[in-house]
């Protein structure tokens, strides 16, 4: 587990910079919490949005700092490969980032 944890606090700061970008997309777009059908394109389109730039964060966080989740589960792929996976991981949130360390935790034992 040796800096496996690093992952979940990445995942936690992109969770946390989305946060406050979607709320501010929101004000500047103005799509409402519960969106009506007029609105539903542009939450639609927000969502993805937010898709994409969570895993463009998580690639910046990867590349930049040379992480590779699959090579410490020893799985033998190619860097870009490692690289792309593991920025989706961290941009999906904390939940499967903690599930990966959970499993790992138990696979020690």
């Amino acid at each position: 587990m040796d800096n496996i944890l690093i992952f979940y606090f990445l995942a936690q700061a992109i969770e946390r910079v989305l946060e406050l970008i979607d709320w501010i997309v929101s004000i500047i777009w103005n799509i409402p919490e519960k969106a009506e059908k007029e609105d539903a394109n542009k939450k639609r389109f927000k969502m993805v949005g937010m898709w994409i730039l969570a895993t463009l964060f998580g690639f910046a966080f990867c590349y930049s700092l040379k992480l590779q989740l699959m090579l410490r589960l020893n799985m033998e792929v190619h860097i870009w490969a490692d690289y792309f996976f593991t920025s989706l991981i961290l941009g999906s949130g904390t939940k499967p980032v903690h599930d990966i360390i959970s499993l790992m935790g138990r696979a020690k034992k």
